[in-house]
């Protein structure tokens, strides 16, 4: 149903013929840009639809522009609101990208017999979208396959979300139970708290710590 609602409205899935290239400024000592790596642009573009037009409507008729604006607008605030899809800055998207690259190119970690499940924190997680988009990737990444026996085995993973403001806390875990399927919840917790509290935990609480400051899914970055 979204996919046919999204094409009529002008949208289509990225493809492999689609030119992105995206420059990384590098602050420090070594100032610059880098290139985001293959890897990390192929989990940054999955499942990502953008805007081509609408091929039903050839001229540029201002009442046309703005039905087509209402119908979008009506169609996106639908979906968020029965949680089938979820508006997120490209910014916002990166860092998880990054990280589920790295991930998949290191499934030894995930597929050892004798690792225990793996912890992961997002020390400032509110408006949500990010731990949702890890949320999703974990679940792919972490349903391997077996090539002895050519079954499925699942491996657990716990995702802390933790946010210093109460009131973006809860916000944030609405969103989040609002967002994510029955599975990704089971692995969730949501925290209140200062992210410099968890400094004083054992050093090996968490495998991956994830901390996107200041927050690009406010539009901090673009703002500035």
């Amino acid at each position: 149903r979204l996919d046919d609602e999204l094409r009529e409205l002008g949208f289509g899935p990225v493809t492999e013929e689609d030119d992105f290239s995206l420059q990384l400024s590098r602050l420090g000592k070594d100032d610059g840009t880098k290139r985001l790596s293959s890897s990390a642009m192929q989990e940054l573009l999955r499942d990502t639809w953008i805007a081509r037009g609408n091929n039903n409507s050839k001229n540029n008729n201002p009442k046309e522009y703005d039905s087509s604006e209402k119908k979008l607008g009506l169609f996106l605030s639908e979906a968020r609101v029965t949680g089938e899809m979820m508006q997120q800055e490209l910014t916002s998207m990166i860092p998880v990208a990054i990280l589920a690259a790295h991930l998949k190119q290191n499934r030894t970690l995930f597929t050892s017999k004798n690792a225990d499940d793996l912890r992961f924190v997002d020390l400032c997680a509110a408006p949500g979208s990010k731990t949702c988009q890890l949320l999703s990737a974990l679940d792919k990444i972490t349903s391997t396959k077996n090539n002895d026996d050519n079954s499925h085995q699942s491996i657990d993973y716990t995702l802390v979300a933790n946010e210093l403001s109460p009131q973006r806390a809860n916000w944030m875990r609405q969103r989040l139970h609002q967002q994510s399927c029955s599975k990704s919840l089971s692995n969730l917790i949501v925290t209140c708290a200062d992210g410099r509290d968890y400094a004083k935990m054992d050093q090996n609480s968490f495998d991956y710590v994830l901390c996107d400051v200041p927050c690009s899914g406010d539009g901090t970055v673009r703002k500035s």
